[in-house]
């Protein structure tokens, strides 16, 4: 019987498709229906109703399959690739929208509708400029072909949006100008505000003036977000006195006349020189809303300005006790202050406020107590446990915790870092580095200088985990040099050396960088695991920057206390080789006195050849440093080392002869050359007076 029904229909597909759609069972007639339409491929209207009901029931992915269907057989139908690139964008795949738009615009440029949703689509992308062509593109289209029709001013909106997004004022002016020509008197008045405002930017308050004369005269109600804009417009290119005037007639409003209003209005009043008018304005608004932060803030530094600096602490004073953050604490030592404090933007800026009018007062002490707060941030602080800095009893003399503790700090701040962004955002940088800058200064000067260490290497881990960092290279090594200072001032050492080994990284070429690490390397406990931890330091690193001269030296050096004198005179000679003609009389008495100790090894396959090349850069020392009290010194030290007293005597004789705090130590030397010579009266008589007991 079935056989016999597809016989005498010749689409017997399409026919239950159709009996099963007016059953309203969808699911099952699209399935006949595109059998039907599989047998007859080139039926355009069966794949559009396919593809509708499909939509209908949410397949969108069968409804794109037979819109390819049947973009394939007829290219030209716009609404069938208009209806599949919204489809796209409701899928999410922006990539394939863009390309349908931009097809659909080469077949069809004058597509008004296609050209505003690819500049949507490029503008979400970030790409504005991309926006910027497509719309310029269509402009240019309209006029040469379309000029007898209107022109979409949602085109025109758009495109100077953008303009302005980019500070290019005058492609904003010349866009307008091309729809005031199309529409005259009557162009839309955010068009008409739009042109003003690019003419604020330019310069020209006066024409801007003309064009917002329209506004003014127009329904204040209805286009009450225009005149916040021209407001902010005037306020943003430094005319307080224009911006004011819109203000205040905003307020004219009952929606408009509040507490932050009258803040913008106090702020163009302070910006315009009128500096009383602002302070009775800003205590208005606070009468009102007392927990205006922004008010408080910019009340406290009219206040400033004016030399009342009792006042402006009074205001910060009293806004945080009426918000109720960290009010008792601010005074007391012994409460938490952490768990008293909200760290949202406007508390922080608050006791920010506060504490750098105490700083800028000489008044450390409240300083600290305000700002050390925030610099404890718990996205930022691991702990603040005391550390064993000067080493412990019960770990025997020589051993520390303080290694074992910053390789778990840099640990757990490389976990904190991946949580959330923190301090250095909620500030702005430039603000983070000063308020880091301060607070570790301040710290140091009110006799706290452990904490300051401990606060400004947690904040310094933190940034180094951060995917982006932050801060300049200046700024970063003026904290690290910062927090090498302190750390040797209390005789931490690891901590200084940790600082100078990210200023080495960042500037390779600073010689007093590797100057100090080689002094504070020196200060530590002569066990021979530090030094080889130093000396592979610098060892690692001068293969990535070899030809750094003051990096070779400190390696030098740091070869010179383990021992190494082959390796350290190597180093000193690739310095040498690249400066013939720099004095530098370091290296000089390096190499001099490295090639007479190695002289005096009994691995030394040619001691004669040693001591004739370790004189000879004496000598150059000697003649590269003037012949100061020093340089006789080091080298009478070198004669006497080797016996040659006949040549050491009128040199520490120069020395004696000055006023050099060397002298003793000549003074000694000689006298025991006479002691040695059988002179015990010339001994004795230097000793007399030179050496004082």
């Amino acid at each position: 019987m079935t056989k016999k029904g597809i016989q005498k229909y010749p689409d017997p597909y399409l026919l239950i498709g159709n009996i099963y759609q007016s059953m309203k069972n969808d699911t099952v007639a699209v399935k006949f229906l595109i059998l039907a339409a599989q047998a007859d491929p080139k039926n355009v209207e069966l794949w559009k109703k396919i593809a509708l009901m499909s939509q209908k029931m949410g397949d969108l992915q069968k409804t794109l399959l037979c819109y390819d269907k049947i973009i394939r057989l007829d290219p030209n139908d716009v609404q069938v690739a208009w209806e599949r690139c919204t489809i796209f964008e409701e899928l999410g795949d922006t990539e394939k929208a863009v390309a349908g738009y931009a097809t659909i615009l080469k077949t069809h440029p004058g597509h008004n509708n296609a050209a505003k949703e690819l500049a949507k689509l490029y503008h979400m992308q970030g790409k504005p400029d991309l926006a910027i062509q497509v719309l310029e593109k269509f402009l240019e289209t309209y006029l040469n072909f379309l000029s007898d029709t209107l022109l979409d001013l949602d085109i025109v909106n758009m495109l100077c949006e953008l303009y302005m997004a980019k500070s290019d004022w005058t492609g904003c002016i010349r866009v307008v100008g091309v729809a005031e020509k199309k529409y005259g008197e009557e162009l839309a008045l955010d068009l008409v505000v739009k042109f003003g405002i690019c003419q604020v930017h330019l310069g020209e308050p006066h024409e801007a003036e003309r064009c917002f004369s329209r506004l003014q005269s127009s329904d204040m109600e209805e286009y009450s977000d225009l005149f916040i804009t021209v407001a902010e417009a005037y306020e943003n290119t430094n005319h307080p006195e224009l911006a004011l005037h819109y203000y205040q007639l905003l307020q004219q409003l009952p929606q408009y006349d509040t507490a932050l209003v009258r803040a913008k209005e106090a702020l163009c009043l302070s910006e315009s020189g009128q500096i009383h008018s602002a302070i009775d304005k800003y205590l208005e608004v606070l009468q009102e809303d007392p927990h205006m932060t922004q008010a408080v803030l910019h009340l406290a530094s009219l206040y400033k300005e004016i030399n009342e600096d009792a006042k402006a602490i009074q205001v910060v004073n009293d806004h945080i006790a009426t918000k109720g953050s960290p009010t008792g604490g601010m005074g007391t030592e012994d409460s938490d202050l952490l768990s008293q404090i909200t760290y949202d933007s406007s508390s922080i800026s608050i006791l920010l406020q506060k504490g750098y009018l105490h700083f800028e007062a000489g008044e450390y002490e409240a300083f600290v107590s305000c700002c050390l707060p925030i610099a404890l941030d718990p996205t930022i602080r691991t702990g603040q446990a005391k550390r064993n800095r000067k080493g412990d009893p019960e770990l025997g003399p020589g051993k520390r915790r303080r290694k074992k503790t910053l390789q778990q700090r840099i640990a757990e701040k490389r976990k904190s870092a991946e949580k959330k962004p923190s301090l250095e955002y909620t500030l702005g940088v430039s603000e983070y580095f000063l308020f880091l800058a301060r607070l570790g200064s301040s710290l140091d000067w009110v006799n706290r200088t452990e904490e300051a260490v401990d606060m400004l290497q947690d904040h310094l881990i933190y940034l180094n985990n951060l995917e982006t960092y932050p801060l300049s290279i200046e700024q970063s090594v003026s904290l690290y040099w910062l927090l090498s200072r302190l750390s040797t001032k209390i005789e931490d050492y690891e901590s200084s050396l940790f600082a100078l080994r990210h200023i080495g990284k960042l500037q390779p070429e600073n010689w007093v960088c590797w100057n100090e690490f080689t002094i504070v390397s020196s200060k530590l406990q002569p066990v021979q695991s530090h030094q080889n931890q130093h000396q592979r330091f610098l060892t690692r690193f001068s293969q990535t920057h070899p030809t750094s001269k003051p990096l070779l030296l400190a390696l030098g050096h740091q070869s010179y206390s383990t021992g190494c004198l082959k390796i350290a005179i190597d180093k000193y000679l690739r310095i040498y080789s690249h400066n013939q003609y720099v004095p530098l009389p370091i290296l000089l008495l390096c190499l001099g006195v490295g090639y007479l100790l190695l002289a005096m090894s009994r691995n030394s396959p040619d001691r004669n050849t040693c001591v004739l090349h370790g004189f000879s850069f004496m000598s150059e020392y000697f003649e590269k440093s003037y012949g100061t009290p020093e340089a006789c010194y080091n080298l009478g030290r070198a004669y006497h080392q080797l016996s040659l007293y006949h040549l050491a005597i009128p040199l520490y004789e120069k020395v004696l002869q000055s006023d050099d705090d060397i002298k003793m130590e000549a003074a000694f030397n000689l006298a025991q050359i006479y002691y040695a010579h059988s002179s015990p009266h010339l001994a004795r008589k230097v000793l007399m007076e030179h050496v004082i007991i």
